[in-house]
């Protein structure tokens, strides 16, 4: 069985006291080929996401200093396959992250 990375940059643009500061930061999420579901039971996935989902959520706490302004996940795909099919794959993605850490952190509305 392959396994493919989709690897999700996370930029997220912060203030504090006033001040806008861009902060990145990266987790690997892995899919299985030509799967765009988030599987927290495939390879190190549990952890990752776990992982994402404590920083966002010192970011977007109440009594945090910090206001999370933005999120922007990237999905990717292997080179195998169509372009076309790859694009649309890398979007469904990032999409179901997004909609999985949604449901797990509030997030800004973009």
């Amino acid at each position: 069985m392959k396994k493919f990375s989709s690897i999700l940059l996370i930029i997220m643009a912060c203030s504090l006291s006033g001040t806008a500061r861009e902060y990145s930061d990266s987790v690997d999420v892995l899919y299985r080929q030509s799967h765009s579901d988030v599987d927290l039971k495939f390879d190190t996935n549990r952890q990752n996401v776990d992982s994402l989902i404590s920083r966002l959520r010192l970011l977007t706490a109440d009594d945090s200093l910090f206001s999370l302004k933005s999120l922007k996940l990237v999905g990717t795909a292997s080179p195998e396959g169509t372009v076309a099919f790859n694009d649309y794959l890398s979007r469904q993605r990032a999409n179901g992250l997004l909609k999985y850490v949604g449901n797990e952190v509030t997030l800004p509305k973009d």
